[in-house]
C-alpha cells in the first residue's frame, strides 16, 4: 500500500504534462486558409508577405493543420537571389562498338548546333587512351576535327560515375565520331555524352505593405528614414527617381532594428537649437554601402542587410557631394517568395497556424526524401491572415479538446483534494 501514493503522484504528473501539451496548441494567434486543392499530390503553398509579418522571424512557428486536426509535414523553401543553374543535356549515342584496336562512338547533333566540347559520362577507371575526332553530315564521309590527342579517364573522386570534358575546334556537323585506341585493351565504359547549359534563375518577389519614409537633405547628404509597420522581412528596395537625368551616388543603409533603442533614437537631430550641423543617433550602427546609378534600375538587394530577420526601422544615407539632391518620387519594399511543399488531398481543407513565439521549428521526416518529390509540383496560394478566434468553414473545431482539457484538470483537482485530505487525517491521527 505504500507504493500506491507514489503511483498516483506519477500518474498525476503524466496527466499534467499531457494536458499541458494539449492546451499548448491553443497559443497560435493567427491563421490563414490554404486555397482549394484540386487533386491528391504535392503542392507548393506560396506564403504571403502578410503572413511573414505576423509570424516569427524564420517562420519556425508555422504549422499546417487539416480539417481533422492532423499536422501535415512540409518543406520550407525561400527563393535565393539571382543565381545560375546548370542542366546536363544529353546527345544521342548512335553507335558504341569495339574491335581489336578501336572503340568507336558516334554522337548525333540533330540541330547542327555549333559546339566545341562534349561531356562524356563514364564509369570511373584508371586508364590512358589516345583519341581522335572526326565529323560528318551523312555518316558516309568523315572529316578530321582533332587528330590524335591524349585522354586520361581517372578521377580521384569517390564516385562510381565520372564526367570528363573533351574540347575541339568549334564546328557544326550533324554527326561526330570519337575513335578511342585500345591496343588490345578493354574499352572504356561510356554511358552518355552531352553538355551543360547555364541559365540565370530569376527569383520572384512579393510586395510589402506598411512602408513609410521621410526624406531630409542637408550637409550635401540625403537621409531617408524608413518605418515598416508591422515589422517584416525586406529583401529588396526599389526606387523611382525623376531627377537629375544622370547620377551616380554612393548610398549607405543602416538597419536600426538591430539596436535595442527606440525608433525615435534614430531620427536626425541638430547638435543644439541654433546650430545648422546635424548628427544621427546613435552613431555606431552597422551599415552597408551600395550605389545609386542612372544607368541601371535603382534596386537594392537587402537580403543580407535587412532580410534575415524582420525589421521595423532602417535609414538610408545618400552622399550627394556637390550635386543636386536626388528627387525620389517613391520607393517600395519586396521580399523573396517563400513556399511550403507538402502532400495535400483534394477532399480535405488545410489551414496555416502561426503567431506563437514559444514554438520551435518542427522536425519532420520529409527533408530526407526531397529527391522523391517532383520538381514541377502544382502551386496554391493562401487566403488573408485572420485572428485565430475568427470562425472559418471546414476548419478543425477543437472545442471538444478544450473541454476535454478542463474535465481532465477538474479530475486532477479532485484527486489532489482527496489525497491532501487523507494525508491531513493521517497526520492528525499520528
Amino acid at each position: 500500500m505504500k507504493t500506491k501514493p507514489n503511483y498516483i503522484i506519477r500518474t498525476l504528473l503524466l496527466l499534467c504534462i499531457f494536458y499541458g501539451q494539449v492546451g499548448y496548441t491553443q497559443n497560435f494567434t493567427y491563421k490563414s486558409k490554404i486555397n482549394a486543392i484540386t487533386k491528391n499530390t504535392f503542392y507548393k503553398v506560396v506564403l504571403s508577405s502578410e503572413l511573414s509579418a505576423h509570424s516569427c522571424n524564420h517562420l519556425e512557428d508555422l504549422r499546417i493543420i487539416d480539417n481533422a486536426g492532423k499536422e501535415i509535414p512540409y518543406l520550407l523553401t525561400k527563393e535565393s537571389s539571382y543565381s545560375s543553374k546548370s542542366n546536363f543535356i544529353q546527345y544521342s549515342i548512335l553507335e558504341n562498338k569495339n574491335n581489336y584496336e578501336w572503340q568507336t562512338i558516334i554522337i548525333e547533333n540533330p540541330n547542327k548546333d555549333k559546339i566545341d566540347r562534349f561531356i562524356l559520362e563514364m564509369k570511373n577507371a584508371d586508364a590512358n587512351r589516345i583519341l581522335q575526332m572526326s565529323g560528318s553530315n551523312n555518316k558516309q564521309k568523315w572529316y578530321v576535327i582533332r587528330d590524335s590527342f591524349y585522354f586520361n579517364s581517372y578521377n580521384n573522386e569517390n564516385t562510381s560515375n565520372i564526367q570528363k570534358e573533351i574540347t575541339f575546334p568549334s564546328c557544326d556537323y550533324m554527326y561526330y565520331k570519337i575513335d578511342i585506341r585500345n591496343k588490345n585493351k578493354n574499352p572504356l565504359n561510356i554511358l552518355s555524352a552531352g553538355y551543360y547549359t547555364n541559365t540565370i534563375q530569376i527569383p520572384s518577389f512579393q510586395s510589402i505593405s506598411g512602408l513609410s519614409y521621410k526624406i531630409k537633405t542637408f550637409n550635401k547628404k540625403t537621409y531617408i528614414t524608413c518605418i515598416c509597420t508591422p515589422a517584416n522581412r525586406i529583401d529588396q528596395l526599389r526606387f523611382y527617381i525623376s531627377s537629375p537625368n544622370m547620377y551616380k551616388r554612393v548610398g549607405k543603409i543602416t538597419n536600426n532594428t538591430e539596436n535595442e533603442t527606440t525608433k525615435e533614437d534614430y531620427t536626425i537631430k541638430p547638435l543644439h537649437s541654433s546650430s545648422k550641423l546635424y548628427k544621427r543617433s546613435p552613431e555606431s550602427l552597422p551599415s552597408t554601402d551600395f550605389e545609386f546609378n542612372s544607368e541601371v534600375k535603382t534596386i537594392i538587394e537587402t537580403e543580407n542587410i535587412l532580410g534575415n530577420t524582420k525589421t521595423d526601422s532602417f535609414t538610408i544615407e545618400v552622399n550627394n557631394q556637390d550635386n543636386e539632391p536626388l528627387q525620389i518620387d517613391s520607393m517600395s519594399a519586396y521580399q523573396l517568395t517563400t513556399t511550403l511543399t507538402a502532400s495535400l488531398d483534394k477532399d480535405k481543407s488545410y489551414f496555416l497556424y502561426f503567431g506563437d513565439s514559444l514554438l520551435e521549428s518542427p522536425t519532420y521526416d520529409l527533408p530526407y526524401f526531397q529527391n522523391k518529390i517532383p520538381t514541377d509540383v502544382n502551386t496554391v496560394t493562401i487566403g488573408p491572415v485572420l485572428a485565430k478566434e475568427v470562425k472559418i468553414s471546414n476548419e478543425y473545431n477543437n472545442d471538444n479538446s478544450v473541454l476535454f482539457v478542463w474535465i481532465g484538470l477538474a479530475i486532477i483537482a479532485v484527486i489532489l483534494i482527496y489525497l491532501t485530505t487523507n494525508m491531513l487525517k493521517k497526520m492528525k491521527s499520528e
